[in-house]
């Protein structure tokens, strides 16, 4: 996981142990032209989570702001999750 801003403290704390804690389904998101923190990361995070427990969403044409980017389907995403 690169993040520009954290990556050395990062470094010292071992968040796939973390993740693999996990014991409730989890949404994850991303958006494509995110440029801090790319998709490839939230990929990562939901292969270091427990089997079945993560649900991963890319956002084509969306950065940061997922809500303002892609709003119809960021909240379409959300609400199925909740709901399910």
């Amino acid at each position: 996981m690169s993040l520009v801003f954290v990556e050395d403290e990062l470094k010292s704390a071992v968040m796939s142990e973390r993740l693999r804690r996990i014991e409730c389904p989890t949404l994850v998101l991303a958006g494509e032209k995110e440029s801090v923190t790319p998709a490839a990361d939230a990929e990562e995070i939901i292969a270091a989570l427990p089997a079945g427990l993560g649900q991963f969403h890319r956002f084509a044409n969306a950065g940061r702001h997922l809500f303002c980017d892609a709003p119809e389907s960021f909240f379409e995403t959300v609400r199925r999750f909740i709901m399910m």
